[in-house]
């Protein structure tokens, strides 16, 4: 798909429709090939390796065969598997290899530069670096912006700290909103930017539904959850809402400012604990 191989992408569909499994498996082959030369780059290299390993007939020492064995573990995990939840990440199986074979490859590239001329050698290590660095920089760029993409505000940090100093109890928080991310300008804050654990880790309080990218992960059954916790917000039957607190057990309410939840507090059993600027923090009695 990187490669926008229409062709290719479309033989694949046919020869397994028509069942003529030879082509399929050829053309699935080269596919593989270019999904490892296209991720290793000049960590191709590595393939030397192997070959100077298989002519001295894999003689390795014993951290050499640990980590050969483990990153070749992860590149089939990565084929050969899909995980549940969110599939996208069993290619991080993947990255142990990648790890793995930059330290064969350089060792590699070194035996090939050893022998040659010093105007050569430093002919071939610029040449090499030259081909390396662009990947490398377009990596850093991506995990090393010129600002962080996200944020805890001081305000809310506050409001959590003082939630953690708290008795223990389930805390009911927003489900979080794919669209609320839109509202704001980056550094997102933490309640918009993803759902993530935010609220638990800070306060050290058990969360009645949050980061549900990882419950995905997990299997986890909590869809109930969030529809229940959506509907609290949204009610306007108190009679429901209260029952709904008290069914799940839940201590306290922490809800952003911009939320406007403003509830009847002596109605549904509740009393405002902490207010500032971007959170405020409820207690069910």
């Amino acid at each position: 798909d990187r490669l926008n191989w229409v062709r290719l992408s479309n033989a694949l569909s046919a020869y397994q429709a028509q069942g003529i499994w030879h082509k399929l498996v050829l053309a699935e082959i080269l596919g593989l090939i270019i999904f490892l030369i296209g991720n290793l780059g000049t960590r191709v290299l590595v393939f030397g390796q192997i070959y100077n390993w298989v002519k001295n007939k894999f003689k390795f020492e014993q951290f050499t065969l640990f980590i050969t064995v483990f990153s070749i573990l992860g590149v089939l995990s990565s084929l050969l598997f899909i995980q549940k939840g969110t599939n996208w990440n069993t290619i991080q199986f993947f990255y142990y290899f990648l790890v793995v074979s930059s330290i064969f490859s350089a060792i590699f590239f070194a035996q090939l530069v050893r022998n040659l001329t010093k105007p050569v050698t430093i002919f071939a290590v610029v040449i090499f670096v030259l081909l390396t660095v662009p990947t490398t920089y377009q990596t850093l760029t991506n995990y090393l912006p010129p600002r962080p993409p996200s944020r805890l505000p001081l305000a809310e940090f506050e409001a959590l700290q003082y939630l953690r100093q708290q008795p223990d109890g389930f805390v009911l928080a927003r489900v979080f909103d794919e669209k609320s991310k839109n509202r704001f300008s980056e550094p997102v804050p933490l309640l918009a930017y993803v759902s993530n654990a935010y609220v638990s880790a800070f306060s050290g309080k058990s969360v009645f539904i949050e980061d549900e990218v990882n419950l995905g992960i997990l299997g986890a059954d909590f869809e109930e959850r969030v529809v229940g916790a959506k509907e609290f917000f949204r009610t306007k039957d108190e009679t429901f809402a209260g029952d709904f607190l008290r069914k799940n057990n839940i201590k306290y309410i922490y809800v952003a400012k911009y939320e406007h939840f403003d509830p009847n507090e002596q109605n549904l059993g509740i009393e405002k604990l902490f207010e500032n600027n971007e959170a405020k923090i409820y207690e069910v009695f």
